[in-house]
């Protein structure tokens, strides 16, 4: 495709769609990244921790133990 560049091509299709379904400003809870994903929650996890090592989202807890959000790391 027009613009992608080699690393573009070889990214998995499951760490595109999770990408595709964080917001560009803001965060998503891991159920709302998995239900606008269309995954199953054990595959957004496995997608979301891969991402996290690849330094592409962060994770951020919230205080009093609710749910993990995620959000996109800017690229430089």
């Amino acid at each position: 495709m027009i613009g992608e560049t080699a690393g573009d091509a070889q990214e998995p299709a499951l760490h595109r769609r999770v990408v595709d379904a964080l917001p560009l400003r803001g965060s998503r809870t891991t159920a709302e990244v998995t239900r606008l994903a269309g995954l199953s929650p054990e595959e957004t996890q496995e997608a979301l921790a891969e991402l996290e090592l690849l330094g592409k989202v962060r994770r951020s807890e919230t205080p009093g133990g609710a749910e993990a959000r995620w959000a996109l790391l800017r690229a430089e």
